[in-house]
């Protein structure tokens, strides 16, 4: 689903999924939205199964791709391969995948956003949400897929800078509610530390309290993790994951809270 910024998306896609799921056909959800992300957290893009209409209730994500930021024109192909290994991770569990998407869609950063991750999971459908012809530097150049383009609805809600800020605050708050939370140590030489998704040697730089960090088995991020402090040999983080095993990469964001 395309659309820029407070055009519906989410609203529709959980309207798709419950349509879906009346029809006895289980759905799956990618949210790609890394800036206001409402099936994960800030920075990750979230992916979960839907499988009847109770899990409608529990809109929290089963797996993630930590990306490590909310700017996502920084990272146009880390998103694009994030979103094929979720959809891919999807499909052997759902009949049907709804893809949200960023609010990005100006310019040529937008378009290249777009059109990368189209490439990446090549959708049989795209919806494009549109209020005037914001889309169509997109869409002119999406080939062989049926496109359905929809107006915004009257009754969607416009939300200011200050508002989204709000938001990911309050989705990281509830992610590492201290019911939830647990201490860890990690040492250093243990696993291996990415960082915009290059390998890098943390043993001697300095990793800032409240840096963000994703645990991953693999490509897939398992939790996040909030660093309370590091030294020269261990980084001492809380995180809700409930077992250390299988973690083997480390990746650091430019998120902290």
């Amino acid at each position: 689903m395309l659309g820029a910024s407070d055009t519906g998306k989410t609203y529709l896609a959980r309207y798709l999924i419950k349509g879906l799921l009346s029809g006895n056909i289980k759905v799956s959800l990618v949210d790609s939205d890394i800036g206001q992300s409402t099936l994960g957290v800030p920075g990750a893009i979230g992916m979960k199964v839907f499988r009847n209409l109770d899990e409608l209730e529990d809109f929290w994500a089963e797996k993630m791709f930590f990306i490590g930021s909310v700017n996502a024109a920084k990272r146009v192909d880390a998103i694009a391969n994030g979103v094929r290994k979720m959809v891919n991770l999807c499909k052997k569990e759902s009949e049907a995948v709804i893809i949200d998407t960023t609010g990005l869609v100006s310019g040529e950063s937008g378009k290249e956003l777009k059109i990368s991750k189209i490439k990446s999971v090549m959708p049989d459908q795209v919806i494009a949400i549109h209020r005037r012809d914001e889309l169509e530097h997109i869409l002119k150049d999406i080939k062989d897929i049926r496109v359905y383009r929809i107006n915004v609805s009257p009754n969607v809600k416009i939300r200011t800078t200050v508002d989204r800020m709000s938001y990911r605050k309050e989705r990281m708050k509830d992610y590492f509610d201290e019911n939830r939370v647990k201490e860890y140590r990690l040492q250093k030489d243990e696993v291996n530390c990415f960082y915009r998704g290059v390998q890098i040697d943390i043993s001697e730089q300095y990793i800032g309290e409240g840096t963000v960090i994703g645990l991953n088995h693999k490509n897939i991020t398992m939790a996040l993790g909030v660093v309370i402090k590091s030294d020269k040999d261990f980084i001492f983080f809380k995180s809700p994951i409930k077992c250390f095993k299988g973690i083997n990469r480390v990746v650091f964001g430019n998120i902290s809270i």
